[in-house]
């Protein structure tokens, strides 16, 4: 398909899908594609909260797949959350 502008059709709607009960990452104020402040504030605090606990290098953690650094950020909470459970002593 060559490269141009978009077709009017396919331009983002004024419906946000939040709104369609889907899973958003977004903001309800974030309309249409790409990235939005949110989304790159977020981006950035998780691949510095891996960097601090996996000690990687940013080319590393940029080159995860959306799925595995959200894996990631949950298995590296666990631990974190039992390692901290052990210091309280519960």
């Amino acid at each position: 398909m060559p490269a141009g502008p978009v077709p009017d059709r396919q331009l983002p709607g004024p419906e946000h899908p939040r709104g369609a009960g889907a899973r958003y990452p977004f903001p309800a104020d974030v309309r249409g594609g790409g990235l939005g402040h949110y989304a790159h504030d977020e981006l950035w605090q998780e691949i510095a909260f891996l960097a601090y606990h996996l000690h990687w290098d940013l080319d590393r953690l940029l080159d995860l797949e959306h799925g595995d650094r959200i894996r990631l950020l949950q298995e590296v909470g666990g631990l974190n959350e039992r390692a901290w459970q052990g210091v309280q002593g519960g």
